[in-house]
């Protein structure tokens, strides 16, 4: 009789300890770091974003966000659209889309925005813009793509269509699997 009490005081503390302990995620992804972020698209005109600070920011937190342009021509671009640069804050939606649900922020409508910048660079020539947002709340269930955004970029009788890379960044935790997240603040730095 005492080996059976001993077996189930034995299974209840391992039962306790087990959900006391944060098992990793499910597919084995292992857990980010906070660090800096870019992502870039080649090509004319080549495009890059980049969170400077962080890709988990705690609701509130300011994150640098920078927005790059270089003119790899040996020709002058310009860059079409009103306007012609642009940082882009939208939701991640769990369907994949983006631009729904929490609201869309922009640089434009910031009183960081530079303007109208030159839509011209010359042949060689990079700018970088830089907006420093603050983590919103209303980000905190699904993140945000942060997206650098140009109008057309022409030359010389041709051209690329608008557009320009994105990255994620979470708002108060990052996920790390299907169903599987972590705080910004447990993230090792």
């Amino acid at each position: 009789m005492p080996r059976v009490l001993f077996l189930c005081l034995a299974i209840g503390i391992s039962v306790l300890l087990a959900g006391c302990i944060q098992l990793p995620p499910r597919s084995g992804v292992v857990a980010p770091t906070i660090g800096p972020v870019q992502r870039g698209s080649g090509g004319v005109g080549v495009h890059q974003v980049t969170l400077s600070n962080t890709n988990c920011a705690d609701v509130g937190e300011m994150v640098t966000l920078t927005g790059q342009i270089t003119n790899t021509k040996t020709i002058p671009i310009t860059v079409t659209g009103t306007p012609a640069f642009d940082i882009v804050i939208t939701p991640n939606n769990p369907d994949g889309s983006f631009g729904l649900g929490a609201p869309i922020q922009r640089w434009t409508e910031s009183a960081d925005y530079p303007g109208d910048p030159n839509p011209v660079l010359m042949a060689g020539e990079a700018r970088t813009y830089v907006w420093r947002w603050q983590a919103d709340a209303a980000y905190a269930d699904t993140g945000a793509w942060v997206r650098f955004v140009t109008g057309d970029i022409v030359w010389e009788g041709a051209g690329t269509p608008a557009g320009g890379p994105k990255i994620m960044v979470g708002v108060g935790s990052v996920t790390v699997d299907v169903d599987a997240s972590i705080p910004c603040t447990d993230l090792a730095r």
